[in-house]
């Protein structure tokens, strides 16, 4: 596990825009560094991002830096995370920071925190998966809850428009929430989405094609995955493109 963990990490690095952004401002996540690099590929320059699922400000910050010219719109729940959120990207202007989930519906919502706050969810952890071996949840917290289509109607954001989902097992619930506006106007979509379910009645990877094929989006490619203790991959974060925008 630990030489194929080192082989990945010689094969990301040897991208110049990886290291940058890998070594850059913190939070550093070389993860999220190699997304936004392969999203460079796609040659767009997206003025807004949306970052559903921002944790730490992981990918935020890697989206700062290969998207300058973009807004990026930050959704993280939990208060204290999202404090930290906000003092990692302070100073950053194109940086809008939502204290709030994003789900089908508007309204508030059990929240999960869990000792590792990147898997904390509305969802709970499914027993037995070697990805999520040791960690517990901590406490069951209220938090406020929008939909991204309300997101929209609000903010009116400007396109090309790239949306990023990381909501450990809410993402089509968000993505159903931005189906009216919001989804219709990216013309990117990257979801996590799972082979196998990692959280009790979270969605499968056919479940997101499903949707959004039936969105106008097709599948492009797998752009990361997470094998388990077995070698097995159970996640991957898939790229969609909206047909409209070829």
């Amino acid at each position: 596990m630990f030489l194929l963990k080192l082989e990945r990490l010689c094969a990301a690095l040897g991208s110049s825009h990886v290291r940058k952004l890998a070594f850059g401002k913190k939070p550093r996540s070389l993860a999220s560094a190699n997304l936004i690099a392969q999203l460079k590929l796609e040659g767009v320059e997206y003025r807004t991002i949306i970052d559903g699922g921002a944790n730490v400000g992981q990918f935020a910050r890697a989206a700062v830096a290969g998207f300058p010219s973009a807004v990026v719109h930050s959704f993280e729940p939990t208060p204290v995370v999202a404090q930290q959120l906000r003092e990692n990207m302070s100073g950053e202007s194109q940086h809008r920071l939502h204290q709030v989930a994003l789900g089908e519906t508007c309204g508030s919502v059990e929240f999960q925190c869990n000792s590792d706050s990147q898997t904390s969810s509305v969802l709970g952890l499914k027993p037995g998966k070697s990805v999520h071996e040791d960690i517990a949840t901590n406490s069951v917290i209220d938090v406020p809850m929008t939909t991204l289509d309300r997101f929209a109607d609000e903010e009116q954001p400007e396109g090309p428009l790239l949306l990023k989902l990381d909501l450990q097992g809410l993402e089509l619930a968000a993505l159903k929430g931005g189906s009216q506006q919001l989804v219709p106007m990216c013309h990117h979509v990257v979801v996590e989405t799972v082979f196998e379910e990692l959280y009790d009645g979270e969605p499968l990877f056919h479940d997101i094609v499903s949707f959004m094929n039936e969105a106008g989006f097709s599948f492009v490619r797998p752009l990361a995955f997470l094998k388990d203790a077995s070698g097995k991959i159970v996640q991957t974060d898939a790229l969609f493109r909206n047909q409209q925008t070829r």
